[in-house]
């Protein structure tokens, strides 16, 4: 009779865990008391859903590209910074380099997903994503 092996068991129990994009709306308040100013964003970010031996299950979203309004200010942030902060001013070749406002940062972001849905809605004419009949 042949010799069976035994299966190696872990101390921690197994957890399931999958990985996701979140594409839509958030709305941040505070609510501890802070001075803190409310959020309201567009946002891609990754995201975590894990569930538990026990049953529990957990939905965690990263910070990723954001766009939206806090108190009376227009922000893009990417990875919870503002993009104005990524590009620090500082002295270029030619003298002192000036950085891009609020308002073209947003204006970039705007030729982006112009840019984005113009590519998507070609490829989807041609049927190269979606189907020519639809």
């Amino acid at each position: 009779m042949p010799a069976r092996a035994a299966e190696i068991v872990s101390a921690e129990p197994p957890r399931s865990q999958q990985t996701g994009t979140f594409v839509g709306a958030r709305l941040r308040l505070p609510l501890d008391g802070e001075t803190r100013t409310p959020r309201a964003t567009l946002t891609a970010a990754r995201t975590l859903h894990s569930v538990q031996p026990s049953g529990e299950a957990r939905m965690r979203i990263g910070q990723g590209l954001e766009f939206g309004v806090q108190g009376s200010e227009l922000r893009l942030d990417l990875a919870g910074r503002p993009v104005s902060r990524l590009v620090q001013g500082g002295d270029a070749p030619g003298g002192p380099r000036s950085n891009l406002s609020t308002i073209g940062w947003v204006a970039v972001g705007a030729v982006v997903v112009a840019v984005g849905v113009f590519a998507l809605y070609g490829l989807c004419g041609s049927g190269e994503i979606c189907d020519v009949e639809d």
